[in-house]
C-alpha cells in the first residue's frame, strides 16, 4: 500500500463540548481553532497548578479535552481502493470521525491503531477528519503522559488486493556466519468479491548500499473470496551481514503482489536485520552466539521541553546520546515506543525491551488502563507485536510492570500465562518477561504491610523463612522466559541457588547503587543485564530523585517540582555526575571525575530519595564561600586518588574497587584549581583539573551536530565568563529570538523545580546552561539571537 505522511495542516481546539459525532463543533468560532502540524502535545505549554488532579505523578499539569480537525481532498483515483488512516499514538480515549461518521474508538494512549476511511470518503470533494481526545480524567497515569495526537498519522492507500501495514513479517530462525534462513509471512487482503490467483515477487537488498543479495517469486497463491489469506516462505542467504550492537547491518525486503496476468496490484518494503538471540541461565543473553551483558537504561516517552511530542529527530538524538554514553540497551517504560525510536535503535545497534502495560486488571490510578484491560489487552498486545515485529533491535517483549497481581492475587498467575502464551503465539522467536518489584504482605484484612517490606525493597533483606517474593512470584514467573527484577539486586545470588534455571533481568535498579548493580550483574551468568531507573530524566513523578537536608518530607516533590530528577542525563540531554560515575564503573573513562558539594550546606545531613544522586557539582565556583569547608567526591577505577587545592595536597585516599570507585575528601574552599590524580600501584594513571570561573559575562550559543536531523535544530546555551568558561552558578534570564526558515518551539534547562514555560521565548540558565529547540519551516538559513541584561549577547546563523 502507498503510505502518505498525514502530519501537516491540522487544526485543534481545546474545551468541553457536548458533541454528537462532532456536529456541535460547527458552531465554534473558526478563530478558536489553532493551526498545528503533528506531532503535537497540547498540555506541555499549559499553565501548571498545584491543585491539578494529575498531582505529583503528572507534574501538576492540567487535564484536557481536545479536538483535532484536518480537511483534505480525496482524489477520484482513490475510488475502488482501500484507504486506511494509521494513528501511531493518541493520548488518550480517541474517537475518529470522518465526515460526521464515527469510525473507531481507541482508549489506550500508547498503542497504534487503524481507522478504515473507505466507507465514508467523498471522492473528488473535501473531507473532514475529526479526532476527539478525552483526557479529562487526569488521574490516569503515574508519570507525565501529555495529551493529543503526539505521534505520526499516516494514510495507507491500496488496491483491492493488497498487504496491509504490519502484515509482511520477516524472521531469521537459523543464523550463522555462513548462512541464514530468512522466513517471510504475509497476510493478503482480497476485497474484490471473488477468488484471485496472485504471486509475490521479492528482492532482498542491503539497506543503505542497495546491493541486491536475493530475488525470488512465491507462486501461485490462491486468495479466498472473503477475508485474508496467509502465506509463508523461506529462503537461504549465504554469508549474511549480521545485525549486532557494534555492526547494525540491515536489509530491505521489497515485494510486489502480481495478478495472474502479471499486473502489479500492490507493492511495499520492510526493513529487517539478520541476527540470532538466545537466553538461558548458563550463558545468559547471547547475540549471534556470543554472551552480551545489557548495559541498560529505562526511558519514559516524553522529550522534556517538547513534552510527549515524538519528533523523529528527538528520538534519534536521545538514542545517540545514550549510545555514546555506553548504553547498549533501552527498556521502554511502560508502554510501546514510537516507530521512529525503534528505527533509530535498528540503525544504531541499540537493544530494546518493548513493554506493553503498566497495569492489568488491578489499577494504580482511578482512571488508568485497568478499566479497559479485560476488553482491550489482546488488541493492544497484537498492536505492539504486529507493528514492531520486524525490528531486530527488539530482543524481549514485556507484558507488564510492577503489576499488583504479581503475587497471584486476582488471577495474576492466569493473566500472566494468558499474556505470555499469546505473545509466544504471535512471535515464538523472542522471550517474554514482566518486571516485578518486591511483595507487600497483607493481613487477612488487607491493611497491614509486612514489616520487612521497606528493607526488601532496597534489596538489603531476604527473609528465608518467609520469602514472600520468591514464593509468591514463583507461579507468575513460571509462564515467562525471563524474570524481571526491579530493585532486587541482593536476590541475584540467592535466587540463582533457589531457582537454578531462572533467567533474571535487572529491569529497574537505583542509580545510587550502580557499583553493586553492575558487579552483581557481572558475577551471575543467569543475570542478563542491568537497567537503571532512569537513563534520561523525565517529566512527572516529580521529585522522586530529590535531595533534602536534615530530614525527608515524604514521597516526591511538592509544586513547583516538575521533573523526576533521576536520569543519567537531564531533560535537555546534559550529562550528569551519575553518568560520569557509570563511565568509571564501566571502565570507559580514564580521567577521574571531580564532584564538589556546595559549601553552604556542609555539615548538614544529606537525605537522598532512592532515585537521587549526591548533590555534587561539575565545577569549582562558589562565590562568598571562601574559607568554608566542603566535601569533594572523586570517581576513579584506579586504586588511589590524591587531591590538590591550588597545589596543596589533601593526601591520598583509596578509590577503585576497594571503595566502590569513590574517594571522598574534606577541603577548605579557596578559589583556584582543584586537581585529582589517580594512581595504580603507586604510578600515576591520569589526572583531572577543574578551575574557578569568573563572573558571568557573555552568552555562548553552540548548535549541536544535527547532521541526522530533518526538522529540529538543537542549540545549547551557556552563560560564560570572559574566558569563555561556563559559570556553574549563573542563573541569568536569557531572551531568544529567531529569524529565517525556522521557529522556536521549546526552551528548557535542567532545573527540576520550575514554573517557567517550555513554550516561552526566554529561559533562566540553570548551572549556567539552557537549551533552545527550533523547528524548520522550510529551506534557507536560520539565525538565533540570545540576549540578557548584564551579559554580552550572541547570535548564530545555521
Amino acid at each position: 500500500m502507498e503510505s502518505i505522511l498525514f502530519d501537516r495542516g491540522w487544526r485543534y481546539l481545546s474545551g468541553k463540548f457536548m458533541t454528537f459525532f462532532g456536529q456541535d463543533l460547527h458552531n465554534v468560532d473558526e478563530s478558536r481553532w489553532k493551526a498545528i502540524d503533528l506531532p503535537h502535545d497540547a498540555v506541555i505549554g499549559l499553565e501548571r497548578n498545584p491543585s491539578n488532579p494529575s498531582g505529583m505523578a503528572g507534574g501538576y499539569t492540567p487535564n484536557s479535552m481536545l479536538y483535532y480537525r484536518k480537511e483534505f481532498d480525496c482524489p477520484e483515483e482513490w475510488r475502488n481502493k482501500e484507504v486506511i488512516a494509521e494513528f501511531e499514538g493518541v493520548y488518550m480515549n480517541a474517537e475518529i470521525l470522518l465526515n460526521g461518521n464515527l469510525i473507531v474508538s481507541h482508549p489506550y494512549g500508547y498503542t497504534s491503531f487503524f481507522a478504515e476511511l473507505t466507507p465514508y470518503l467523498k471522492y473528488g470533494r473535501k473531507n473532514v477528519l475529526l479526532v476527539t481526545v478525552n483526557n479529562l480524567a487526569q488521574a490516569n497515569s503515574r508519570w507525565y503522559a501529555g495529551s493529543g495526537i503526539y505521534r505520526h498519522v499516516r494514510l495507507h492507500v491500496g488496491e483491492l488486493v493488497h498487504i496491509r501495514p504490519w502484515q509482511f513479517k520477516v524472521c531469521t530462525p537459523e543464523v550463522s556466519a555462513e548462512s541464514a534462513e530468512i522466513c517471510f509471512s504475509a497476510n493478503l487482503t482480497n476485497l474484490t468479491g471473488s477468488a484471485q490467483q496472485v504471486s509475490i515477487r521479492y528482492d532482498i537488498s542491503e539497506k543503505g548500499t542497495g546491493v541486491k543479495v536475493l530475488s525470488g517469486q512465491i507462486t501461485p497463491l490462491y486468495l479466498m473470496e472473503k477475508g485474508d489469506t496467509s502465506v509463508e516462505h523461506s529462503v537461504q542467504l549465504k554469508n549474511p551481514k549480521l545485525w549486532d550492537i557494534d555492526s547494525p547491518n540491515l536489509y530491505e525486503a521489497a515485494y510486489e503482489v502480481l495478478s495472474d496476468r502479471g499486473e502489479v496490484l500492490d507493492s511495499g518494503s520492510v526493513t529487517f536485520g539478520i541476527r540470532s538471540i538466545s537466553f538461558d541461565s548458563k550463558n545468559g543473553f547471547q547475540l549471534n552466539g556470543r554472551t552480551v551483558k545489557m548495559k541498560g537504561g529505562c526511558i519514559h516517552h516524553d522529550h522534556g521541553p517538547l513534552g510527549a511530542a515524538a519528533f523523529d529527530d528527538a528520538e534519534e538524538r536521545r538514542v545517540r546520546i545514550l549510545k555514546d554514553a555506553g548504553f547498549n540497551a533501552i527498556r521502554c517504560a511502560h508502554n510501546p515506543p514510537s516507530v521512529a525510536f525503534l528505527d533509530v535503535c535498528d540503525r544504531l545497534g541499540m537493544l530494546v525491551v518493548d513493554e506493553a502495560f503498566d497495569c492489568w486488571r488491578l489499577g494504580k490510578n482511578p482512571f488508568d488502563y485497568h478499566l479497559c484491560f479485560s476488553d482491550w489487552w489482546k488488541r493492544d498486545l497484537d498492536s505492539m507485536i504486529d507493528r514492531d515485529y520486524n525490528h531486530p533491535s527488539i530482543v524481549v517483549w514485556s507484558v507488564g510492570n510492577e503489576m499488583i497481581e504479581r503475587d497471584g492475587r486476582s488471577g495474576g498467575v492466569e493473566i500472566c500465562r494468558m499474556l505470555a502464551d499469546h505473545a509466544h503465539s504471535k512471535d515464538p522467536s523472542r522471550p517474554v518477561t514482566i518486571a516485578c518489584n518486591d511483595i507487600v504482605a497483607l493481613s487477612a484484612d488487607d491493611d497491614v504491610e509486612d514489616a520487612n517490606w521497606a528493607a526488601n525493597l532496597k534489596g538489603n533483606v531476604i527473609d528465608k523463612e518467609n520469602d514472600l517474593f520468591g514464593d509468591k512470584t514463583r507461579d507468575v514467573f513460571a509462564s515467562l522466559d525471563i524474570a524481571g527484577y526491579n530493585y532486587l539486586i541482593k536476590r541475584y545470588g540467592y535466587d540463582q541457588g533457589k531457582f537454578p534455571d531462572r533467567v533474571i533481568m535487572g529491569t529497574e535498579t537505583f542509580p545510587h547503587t550502580h557499583y553493586d548493580n553492575w558487579k552483581e550483574t557481572m558475577a551471575h551468568d543467569n543475570v542478563v543485564g542491568d537497567f537503571v531507573w532512569t537513563s534520561f530524566d523525565y517529566l512527572g513523578e516529580a521529585g522522586i530523585g530529590k535531595v533534602e537536608y536534615d530530614e525527608q518530607d515524604g514521597w516526591g516533590g511538592a509544586y513547583p517540582w516538575f521533573y523526576a530528577n533521576c536520569g543519567d542525563f537531564d531533560i535537555c540531554g546534559t550529562k550528569r555526575p551519575q553518568s560520569y560515575y557509570r563511565d568509571i564503573v564501566w571502565d570507559q573513562r580514564e580521567k577521574p571525575f571531580i564532584g564538589v558539594y556546595d559549601p553552604r550546606f556542609h555539615g548538614r545531613k544529606i537525605v537522598l530519595k532512592e532515585w537521587a544522586w549526591e548533590p555534587v557539582q561539575e565545577g569549582y565556583s562558589f562565590p562568598g564561600c571562601e574559607g568554608m569547608e566542603t566535601l569533594v567526591d572523586v570517581y576513579s577505577q584506579y586504586d588511589e586518588v590524591e587531591l590538590f587545592v591550588n597545589g596543596k595536597s589533601y593526601g591520598r585516599k583509596p578509590a577503585g574497587d576497594g571503595s566502590k570507585c569513590i574517594a571522598q575528601f574534606t577541603i577548605t574552599y579557596e578559589p583556584g584549581e582543584l586537581t585529582a590524580i589517580a594512581y595504580q600501584d603507586g604510578m600515576e594513571k591520569s589526572r583531572e583539573t577543574v578551575r574557578t570561573t569568573g563572573a558571568p559575562a557573555k552568552i555562548l550559543l553552540e548548535p549541536e551536530d544535527c547532521s541526522f536531523c530533518k526538522e529540529l535544530i538543537y542549540v545549547r546555551v551557556e552563560a560564560v565568563d570572559q574566558n569563555g568558561e561556563r559559570v556553574p552558578y549563573a542563573e541569568n534570564e536569557i531572551q531568544f529570538s529567531c529569524t529565517g526558515s525556522a521557529e522556536i518551539i521549546a526552551v528548557g534547562n535542567g532545573n527540576p523545580i520550575t514554573e517557567e514555560s517550555f513554550t516561552a521565548d526566554h529561559r533562566k540558565a540553570y548551572e549556567g546552561r539552557a537549551l533552545v529547540i527550533l523547528r524548520r519551516k522550510g529551506e534557507g538559513s536560520v539565525t538565533l539571537t540570545a540576549s540578557s541584561d548584564g551579559l554580552e549577547g550572541a547570535s548564530v546563523t545555521l
